[in-house]
């Protein structure tokens, strides 16, 4: 373990800028709030396309205009509209683009609440943009969910979702390659320590010799 980690707030935030501090993110373009008391889905709202990074009402449209050349896009239309899997690359196109902007502090939520949440965290599977309250219910119902019944029990929702946030800052990161990942880091509490440890290459890959050196109880 390196000495020179911080071990206050305040002087995480000013020696590793570039992370997230989740209950921070800008969320001052929120469309307006539904008045709807339970989950409900949201109005059509402005979506910025991964592809060329224009902002479009009919992200579906848009797709089929303009990037009809990519896989992805070509995958989603070899089904009819109707279809289940064509839906599901959809919203696949989309939360990843909303969790691009996430990065950047824009929030785009899956869904609206009765309540306004300025803590919206993204699935670590579909990067669906998601209240704290609802993420770890939401694991059940991911239309990447895992199929062993298991692996959810024991799945930390919120510190799988902060590993996915630490490690998608550094493009060259094969954190979600290593056995450290799910074995220890997604179980982790999801606090300031976990996230300067998932975002320190030196220590996520120490921690993944360990693993390989003893062999797990």
């Amino acid at each position: 373990m390196r000495s020179d980690i911080v071990s206050t707030d305040e002087q995480l935030n000013e020696k590793s800028p570039k992370i997230v501090i989740l209950s921070n993110i800008d969320v001052s373009n929120f469309n307006q709030i539904s008045e709807t008391q339970t989950k409900t889905t949201t109005k059509k709202k402005r979506t910025k396309c991964k592809f060329c990074q224009t902002d479009v009402t009919n992200f579906e449209r848009h797709l089929e205009r303009n990037h009809d050349d990519t896989k992805e896009v070509q995958d989603m239309m070899s089904f009819p509209k109707s279809h289940p899997e064509r839906k599901k690359i959809l919203s696949l196109l989309r939360n990843a683009a909303n969790f691009t902007e996430y990065l950047k502090g824009n929030v785009q939520p899956k869904y609206h609440y009765k309540t306004e949440s300025k803590e919206y965290y993204p699935c670590s599977r579909c990067k669906a943009m998601l209240s704290k309250s609802y993420l770890s219910r939401h694991k059940k119902n991911c239309i990447l969910k895992h199929t062993n019944n298991n692996e959810i029990r024991k799945m930390n929702s919120l510190a799988a979702s902060q590993t996915l946030i630490a490690s998608s800052f550094d493009e060259n990161s094969n954190l979600h390659k290593l056995r450290v990942k799910e074995e220890v880091f997604d179980r982790m509490k999801p606090d300031y320590i976990s996230l300067v440890a998932k975002s320190d290459y030196l220590i996520y890959n120490f921690g993944e010799n360990y693993l390989k050196k003893h062999r797990r109880e």
